[in-house]
């Protein structure tokens, strides 16, 4: 494969993922949808619908919100019931994640915070 091929291929997903999972909410085209976050990183994210989704398309503008998180970006893909998003700046995965690690998933119970130090 042609380097710059390569380098095209890898460029959107050169960032280290963050498997996780948490509620969040996406804004696209007046519609707010509800979505499960399964992995992010600095500029994406992979997430999955909670419901059927019909509103949510790939290539329009939206906005992923959650605790500590609003970021606008694009929906770049749909495979299924997931859905992969770009990110139009950086972001703090880690931060994110730890922000919502108490938020309760996909209808199990909330999950206890870290033991504090």
């Amino acid at each position: 494969m042609p380097l710059a091929r390569k380098k095209q291929l890898i460029g959107n997903r050169s960032h280290q993922r963050f498997s996780t999972t948490f509620l969040a909410r996406i804004e696209q085209a007046g519609h707010l949808i509800e979505v499960e976050v399964t992995d992010i990183s600095v500029r994406g994210a992979r997430i999955r619908a909670v419901a059927s989704i019909t509103s949510l398309v790939p290539g329009l503008p939206m906005r992923l919100m959650a605790d500590g998180l609003m970021v606008d970006g694009l929906v770049t893909r749909r495979t299924g019931d997931e859905y992969g998003l770009h990110f139009h700046c950086d972001i703090e995965p880690l931060k994110v994640v730890r922000r919502n690690y108490r938020l309760p998933h996909a209808g199990r119970p909330a999950v206890p915070a870290p033991p504090q130090r």
